[in-house]
């Protein structure tokens, strides 16, 4: 292969923590992007912003930009043509230090401070958004029968020793139909 597909991100917001606590959309820090690498391996690479001239297509953020957000998770189909990623808005505001790490308070999940998927063509095109709502949607996984697992904070409830959200794996059409929740576990579950 000749190119790599990565994401930019800025460190997380207000302390660091367990694993999950890079999922949460609240703590993210926008600035970041969507980009391929072409000829990694030699001294003429070059990157290019594979969501520049994007627009999305479809949902809340129907005729918009992704930009200024953050960026996690991506993933390509199974023909390489296809790549699915999560984004968020980031409009959560300034540091507020009643959210602060450990304390036993539920920061306000919003459209614009959760992870949402989405896909794009290799070549920019066709960027349309999956999933919205005020959970955090991440790590979108192709699936043999077209659909995309991923994990979401939709089940609700929170871990046994900490008081975030519990993440379960979630399946989805990759159109963004038919959200179906494969498991009901009471604990983590990644990647």
């Amino acid at each position: 292969f000749d190119e790599i597909v990565f994401v930019k991100r800025h460190f997380l917001r207000w302390g660091g923590g367990p694993a999950q606590k890079q999922y949460f959309g609240y703590r993210a820090h926008g600035g970041g992007g969507l980009f391929v690498l072409h000829r990694p391996f030699t001294n003429q690479a070059t990157v290019r912003d594979l969501l520049k001239d994007a627009v999305c297509e479809n949902g809340r953020l129907g005729g918009q930009r992704l930009a200024g957000g953050d960026f996690v998770s991506p993933e390509l189909s199974y023909d390489a043509r296809t790549v699915f990623f999560a984004y968020t808005e980031n409009a959560c505001g300034p540091f507020d230090p009643k959210y602060r790490v450990g304390q036993f308070i539920d920061v306000p999940r919003t459209l614009e401070n959760t992870y949402h998927l989405f896909r794009v063509g290799v070549d920019g095109s066709n960027l349309r958004q999956l999933t919205d709502g005020p959970y955090d949607d991440v790590d979108p996984c192709p699936l043999p029968d077209g659909r995309l697992a991923f994990i979401s904070e939709r089940r609700g409830g929170y871990g046994r020793s900490s008081f975030d959200r519990v993440y379960t794996l979630h399946s989805i059409n990759a159109d963004g139909t038919d959200i179906v929740r494969l498991s009901h576990h009471e604990t983590n579950e990644w990647q």
